[in-house]
């Protein structure tokens, strides 16, 4: 039997070099979201590129793409100058999930709750 105990207020992600995301709880609602804004993103693309290159850029528009709809606030990232609070914006939030570690963590943090379901034998 399926137990609705996933989570339904946001909560924080802890990433490398001591930045915190705080996230909404990836719903079908705002994965659909994402969906749309890649799909919009990839026809956009340069269909001549590498095409290596093109799915690796895919990969990323994915993960900024749940970004954009999933993160609300965060500790730890500072602005160009390193004098102030970053807002979370779109291109803060492409900039600062094109590190390897903060998107890996990030994006390990978003499928945690559902691995954990299939992991119990839950989904």
């Amino acid at each position: 039997m399926l137990r609705l105990d996933i989570p339904t207020a946001p909560f924080w992600v802890e990433c490398a070099h001591g930045v915190r995301l705080l996230v909404r709880p990836c719903t079908y609602a705002l994965n659909q979201a994402a969906v749309a804004r890649v799909a919009r993103r990839l026809r956009e693309m340069d269909a001549t590129e590498d095409a290596d290159l093109r799915a690796g850029r895919a990969q990323a528009e994915s993960l900024v793409a749940l970004g954009e709809v999933l993160i609300e606030a965060w500790d730890g990232v500072g602005d160009a100058a390193g004098e102030a609070a970053a807002p979370v914006t779109a291109d803060n939030i492409r900039a600062l999930l094109s590190l390897p570690e903060i998107g890996i963590a990030f994006n390990q943090a978003i499928s945690q709750p559902l691995a954990r379901l299939a992991a119990e034998g839950n989904a």
